[in-house]
């Protein structure tokens, strides 16, 4: 599973709260802005495999988590652990870990909720917000529906039905591009459903994380620099682009053809769009920061 095999990756355990313990991902020099990278529901670091180096190389120090119940992360059983406080409250562990300063906070699909709690709680380390895709500035319209037919009496049923064949079905319905899903790709996002906890996990997630869009009134408050990327053929989450621009200040940018992967199908595009957005906040004096235009 990835990282093997990368150099310049170093992999660590960090021990959050309840003694669960996260994978963690460093790469690049240590420095006072740190990219933060957080994926989605079902996910794991993979999904920023093709963003980790790009940020490296051009000289940031970036930190990606497999999130509780995710990749090779720790799967507690209390389905409390999967609550968007829950899990803000294990990222920031992992930020005081990892010795963190000041971050911008990359966020994937159900990572948005994650972003929108660490900047509601007034935390000083974050210093902007990257929504990928991200629940929070859109929604899941299928999240009530996926509720509905994954009652938590089902989870054991459940594991035998993970096989690599609903792994690749579920990556060509979240990638928009005909080159992806690849092989590697498949393997990738199946490989952890093999884990024991796995499916316990993902459901107690569709049950107690944030599928939905703030309201208006909240995303016209949101006063942190903020970069909203959205593909246009983004199938899971919906109205992205229009949450984004309800956010005062923010950039927003659609990426024509893609899907929800963005960050995958579309690295190059997404790439260039963070080292931008970084290189704002990196060259700027002051942590009182003026919100991009």
């Amino acid at each position: 599973m990835y990282p093997a095999g990368v150099e310049g990756i170093v992999v660590r355990r960090i021990v959050v709260r309840d003694g669960v313990a996260l994978r963690v991902l460093e790469a690049g020099p240590r420095g006072k802005l740190t990219a933060l990278l957080l994926h989605g529901w079902a996910s794991s670091v993979y999904s920023f495999a093709e963003t980790i180096p790009a940020l490296a190389a051009a000289g940031y120090r970036v930190v990606a988590v497999d999130l509780p119940g995710h990749g090779l992360s720790d799967k507690p059983i209390a389905p409390e652990c999967y609550s968007v406080p829950a899990m803000t409250d294990a990222v920031a562990a992992v930020m005081a870990d990892c010795g963190v300063e000041r971050c911008v906070m990359v966020a994937h699909s159900m990572s948005g909720a994650i972003a929108l709690e660490m900047a509601g709680r007034g935390d000083s380390r974050l210093s902007g917000v990257v929504f990928i895709g991200a629940v929070g500035v859109g929604r899941v319209p299928l999240a009530p529906v996926a509720r509905l037919l994954t009652p938590r009496f089902a989870v054991a049923a459940l594991p035998p039905l993970l096989g690599r064949g609903l792994a690749g079905l579920v990556a060509s319905f979240a990638f928009g591009t005909r080159e992806r899903p690849t092989p590697r790709d498949v393997d990738e996002y199946w490989a952890p459903t093999q884990f024991d906890g796995f499916a316990r996990a993902l459901v107690s997630c569709l049950h107690r994380a944030n599928w939905h869009r703030e309201p208006v009134e909240f995303l016209r408050a949101f006063s942190l620099p903020t970069l909203v990327i959205a593909g246009t053929r983004d199938r899971v989450v919906w109205g992205v682009a229009g949450g984004g621009r309800m956010v005062a200040g923010a950039r927003v940018v659609e990426v024509p053809g893609a899907g929800h992967l963005i960050m995958q199908e579309s690295a190059a595009v997404v790439n260039a769009l963070l080292l931008d957005f970084l290189g704002q906040l990196r060259s700027s004096k002051t942590e009182a920061i003026t919100t991009l235009g």
